[in-house]
Protein backbone atom coordinates (compact mmCIF):
# COMPACT_ATOMS: atom_id res chain seq x y z
CA UNK A 1 0.00 0.00 0.00
CA UNK A 2 1.15 3.49 -0.69
CA UNK A 3 -0.57 6.60 0.57
CA UNK A 4 -3.57 7.43 2.71
CA UNK A 5 -6.18 6.75 0.04
CA UNK A 6 -4.90 3.20 -0.50
CA UNK A 7 -4.87 2.56 3.25
CA UNK A 8 -8.43 3.83 3.62
CA UNK A 9 -9.68 1.76 0.68
CA UNK A 10 -8.03 -1.39 2.01
CA UNK A 11 -9.37 -1.13 5.56
CA UNK A 12 -12.71 0.66 5.01
CA UNK A 13 -14.76 -2.57 4.92
CA UNK A 14 -12.96 -4.00 7.97
CA UNK A 15 -13.78 -0.86 9.92
CA UNK A 16 -17.43 -0.86 8.79
CA UNK A 17 -17.85 -4.55 9.67
CA UNK A 18 -16.44 -4.09 13.21
CA UNK A 19 -18.54 -1.24 14.62
CA UNK A 20 -17.24 -1.45 18.22
CA UNK A 21 -13.47 -1.67 18.38
CA UNK A 22 -10.34 -0.73 20.27
CA UNK A 23 -6.74 -0.83 19.04
CA UNK A 24 -3.83 -0.48 21.44
CA UNK A 25 -0.09 -0.64 20.95
CA UNK A 26 2.81 -1.23 23.31
CA UNK A 27 6.24 -0.07 22.24
CA UNK A 28 8.96 -2.54 23.29
CA UNK A 29 12.07 -1.04 21.74
CA UNK A 30 12.88 2.31 20.13
CA UNK A 31 16.25 3.11 18.58
CA UNK A 32 17.44 6.17 16.70
CA UNK A 33 20.41 6.57 14.37
CA UNK A 34 20.71 10.01 12.80
CA UNK A 35 17.56 10.76 10.80
CA UNK A 36 16.08 7.28 11.24
CA UNK A 37 14.10 5.92 14.16
CA UNK A 38 12.84 2.34 14.55
CA UNK A 39 9.97 1.42 16.88
CA UNK A 40 9.08 -2.24 17.49
CA UNK A 41 6.27 -3.49 19.64
CA UNK A 42 2.99 -5.34 20.02
CA UNK A 43 -0.59 -4.45 19.09
CA UNK A 44 -3.96 -5.71 20.25
CA UNK A 45 -7.36 -5.31 18.58
CA UNK A 46 -10.58 -5.98 20.49
CA UNK A 47 -14.04 -5.46 19.08
CA UNK A 48 -17.41 -6.85 18.15
CA UNK A 49 -18.20 -7.78 14.57
CA UNK A 50 -21.40 -6.79 12.78
CA UNK A 51 -22.83 -10.15 13.90
CA UNK A 52 -22.09 -9.27 17.55
CA UNK A 53 -19.34 -11.88 17.90
CA UNK A 54 -16.23 -10.88 19.83
CA UNK A 55 -13.10 -10.19 17.79
CA UNK A 56 -9.69 -10.48 19.52
CA UNK A 57 -6.52 -10.14 17.45
CA UNK A 58 -2.92 -9.41 18.39
CA UNK A 59 0.48 -9.25 16.78
CA UNK A 60 3.73 -7.37 16.39
CA UNK A 61 4.76 -4.26 14.47
CA UNK A 62 7.84 -2.47 13.19
CA UNK A 63 7.64 1.20 12.23
CA UNK A 64 10.52 3.11 10.65
CA UNK A 65 10.41 6.90 10.90
CA UNK A 66 12.56 9.37 8.95
CA UNK A 67 13.16 13.02 9.78
CA UNK A 68 11.80 14.98 6.79
CA UNK A 69 10.33 18.33 7.92
CA UNK A 70 9.44 16.51 11.13
CA UNK A 71 9.22 12.78 11.73
CA UNK A 72 7.38 10.85 8.99
CA UNK A 73 6.52 7.16 8.83
CA UNK A 74 8.37 5.60 5.88
CA UNK A 75 7.82 1.88 6.63
CA UNK A 76 5.07 0.35 8.76
CA UNK A 77 4.82 -3.44 8.99
CA UNK A 78 2.67 -5.60 11.19
CA UNK A 79 2.02 -9.30 11.62
CA UNK A 80 -0.86 -11.10 13.26
CA UNK A 81 -0.31 -13.98 15.66
CA UNK A 82 -2.19 -17.15 14.89
CA UNK A 83 -4.87 -18.12 17.41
Amino acid sequence: MRGRAAYRATYAEDIRSTPRRSLSTRSLRVEQAGDLLVDTGEWQFVGNGSDGAAVHLNGSYVTVWKRLDGWRTVIDLSTRRAP
